[in-house]
């Protein structure tokens, strides 16, 4: 489950530990969600509630919502397989105990700091941690900080002096990176100790806090309005002369960074029509309906239906509304399948005024 309420959420960790200053400026930005965030909630709520069946345990009964364009099968072949890994590493460290999204805390390090982690399974001396990763984005799995504080709440909570070692895990199947990292417990808390404690003071606090450069940027909801992360682009759209054409001179200067333009571009786009959705009114600008679609509502109404009309509706995966509606008919579209099926609104879009 998303850590939406934890004011210091470890999937946010080694960004907010690193450049200290972001986690306030990213609480004056608005929250925004993709279509990938939401197959990757889909996604962890199928293979928790498979462990969950695995160890006869209740299941998670609140289904998010799933896109009929999401590949089924492959989820069902990877869910079974983060299944199995979690078997194996149960077995491997003669775990006494599985816990499928458990919620964490680690406020003796981090104030009110709180997560949930995918999977904690307790061994005799031994506690391992694994991250189920859906996206295709490749995760880093050496030292990755947001494992470190959820081991850092798997040991506040189950630690004791027989648990001496910590295993933490990616499994990210899509990509085929699939690892663990291995620390003392008192090698982990030694770091919370020196590093997560006094650097999450300061980032809760704003007292001492510093902005820092670094890979941990690329998901920050705050680099739109960074002036140190858009430094450098900053500077270089001040030596534009806008009476003069560009020369070739000038066109090598910005060549090195143009990727950083396009990306500065692209999520100060992002940033305002986020605020401009949560009421904000830019001058001269206004909020334009993004192109809507239809989705089922009953995908499995849509294929007994099909089914007793005797009408093909699976390529690869079931049609869409548009492509069944061109292959019935609009007649029989609308007399039998528009029952089963809704219009989204598209996302809005920030333009000019006319």
């Amino acid at each position: 489950m998303p850590d939406i309420h934890s004011n210091f959420p470890p999937s946010s960790a080694e960004r907010h530990l690193n450049c200290t200053a972001s986690l306030l400026l990213e609480a004056q930005c608005p929250n925004t969600e993709n279509d990938a965030a939401r197959e990757g909630t889909y996604a962890h709520w199928v293979a928790s509630n498979k462990i969950a069946k695995t160890l006869n345990l209740e299941p998670d009964t609140g289904e998010p919502d799933r896109l009929p364009e999401w590949d089924a099968d492959e989820m069902d072949h990877l869910t079974d397989n983060y299944t199995d890994y979690v078997m194996s590493e149960s077995f491997l460290i003669g775990g006494e105990k599985i816990i499928p999204e458990h919620r964490v805390s680690f406020n003796k390090w981090v104030d009110g700091g709180f997560g949930t982690s995918d999977c904690i399974i307790i061994g005799s001396d031994t506690i391992s941690i694994i991250d189920f990763k859906y996206g295709k984005t490749e995760v880093r799995i050496d030292n990755n900080v947001q494992l470190k504080i959820y081991a850092l709440g798997a040991v506040q909570e189950f630690g004791s002096p027989a648990i001496t070692k910590v295993r933490m895990h990616i499994f990210q199947p899509r990509i085929d990176n699939i690892g663990c990292f291995e620390m003392t417990v008192a090698d982990l808390v030694s770091w919370a100790d020196t590093f997560v404690r006094p650097r999450a003071e300061a980032a809760l606090s704003g007292k001492e806090s510093s902005f820092e450069k670094g890979p941990w940027c690329k998901y920050c909801k705050a680099r739109a309005i960074c002036g140190k992360k858009n430094k450098e682009v900053l500077e270089v759209l001040k030596t534009i002369d806008r009476t003069e054409p560009l020369t070739d001179e000038k066109i090598a200067e910005y060549l090195p960074i143009i990727d950083d333009i396009a990306d500065w571009v692209s999520v100060v786009k992002e940033y305002a029509t986020a605020k401009a959705v949560n009421g904000k009114e830019w001058p001269g600008m206004t909020l334009k309906a993004g192109r809507s679609k239809r989705v089922y509502t009953d995908e499995k109404a849509v294929e007994e239906k099909a089914e007793k009309l005797n009408v093909d509706i699976h390529e690869t995966k079931i049609l869409t509304p548009a492509a069944l509606e061109k292959k019935v008919g609009k007649n029989v579209y609308t007399e039998e399948f528009s029952n089963f099926v809704k219009t989204e609104p598209g996302k809005p879009t920030l333009v000019k005024e006319k």
